[in-house]
């Protein structure tokens, strides 16, 4: 009993937190959150970089053509994702595949995770690729005060 409350509680927490990455997505295929920009999240975002990093017109219709590339992609993942959920919870605790099943699930969102990063990695290469390396320097800064924001608004939430 003790190991299926821990696999339970295992793919329980996996799909949340699967969940959390997820959580922005809506179906117009942006990365979303909480500021959800008239449904064109990624194109924000080229908006702000164009601004922060001054790209040339050249460089805005590269990344703009990259994030049109992966729609289809983050589409089918997000699809992937919810069926996750539905599966788990179409499960029966009391059978006897029970912990077989959810291994199973856990295996599923596993390969997801694994998909999603080397997918996530391909097109920040690919947008790596239309920078100059001033750009590729800003950005990093750019995403290390993020993050370092990020985690002092963690801490304070301790």
């Amino acid at each position: 009993m003790k190991k299926r409350t821990l696999i339970a509680s295992g793919i329980i927490v996996t799909v949340l937190g699967t969940g959390l990455v997820f959580a922005g997505q809506r179906n117009h295929g942006g990365w979303g959150g909480h500021h959800d920009h008239g449904g064109h999240r990624i194109m924000h975002m080229i908006d702000k970089l164009e601004r922060k990093l001054d790209l040339s017109e050249q460089q805005v219709e590269q990344l703009e053509q990259i994030a049109l590339d992966t729609k289809a992609t983050r589409k089918t993942a997000r699809k992937e994702h919810m069926s996750i959920g539905m599966k788990l919870t179409a499960l029966d605790p009391a059978s006897n595949e029970y912990d077989a099943d959810v291994s199973q699930l856990a295996q599923e969102v596993s390969e997801m995770a694994r998909q999603r990063t080397l997918s996530l990695a391909m097109v920040y290469k690919q947008a790596s690729a239309v920078l100059t390396e001033q750009q590729r320097q800003e950005l990093r800064e750019m995403i290390q005060k993020r993050m370092e924001r990020m985690a002092r608004r963690a801490a304070s939430h301790q």
